[in-house]
C-alpha cells in the first residue's frame, strides 16, 4: 500500500495444478521479499475467503518460516463490499519480520 511502504500486499499466489504441493508460492514470495528494493518490508498482508484452505496453508507457512506472528480480521463483507457475489474476505497480515528471515523461507 503506497502509504505503508514497509508492507508487501499479496494479491494472488497462483500455481498451476502440475506445480502444486513443491513449495512453489512460497519461493514466489521469498523471490519478491529477498529483492534489494524491498529491503524495507516488515509486514505482508494479504486477504482470504473463510474457505480456502490452500490460501491458509500457504500464508501460515510463510508466518512460520519468517517467525512472525499471523492475525487476521473481517475485512470485505459479502453483502457491503461484494453485493453477495462473492465470499467474504478475512485481511490476513503477518509480522513484523526480519529481513534475515526470507532467506529461511525460501529454503523451507
Amino acid at each position: 500500500p503506497p502509504d505503508q511502504p514497509d508492507t508487501l500486499f499479496v494479491w494472488q499466489v497462483c500455481v498451476g495444478e502440475a506445480a502444486r504441493g513443491q513449495g512453489l508460492g512460497k519461493r514466489l514470495v521469498a523471490d519478491v521479499l529477498q529483492r534489494p528494493a524491498n529491503q524495507a518490508i516488515r509486514y505482508l498482508n494479504c486477504t482470504i475467503t473463510e474457505d480456502n484452505a490452500a490460501s491458509w496453508a500457504l500464508f501460515g507457512a510463510i508466518a512460520r518460516a519468517l517467525e512472525a506472528p499471523l492475525q487476521h480480521a473481517d475485512h470485505f463483507k459479502r453483502e457491503a463490499h461484494f453485493a453477495g457475489r462473492h465470499d467474504a474476505e478475512a485481511m490476513v497480515a503477518i509480522g513484523p519480520f526480519h529481513t534475515a528471515r526470507t532467506a529461511a523461507l525460501a529454503a523451507a
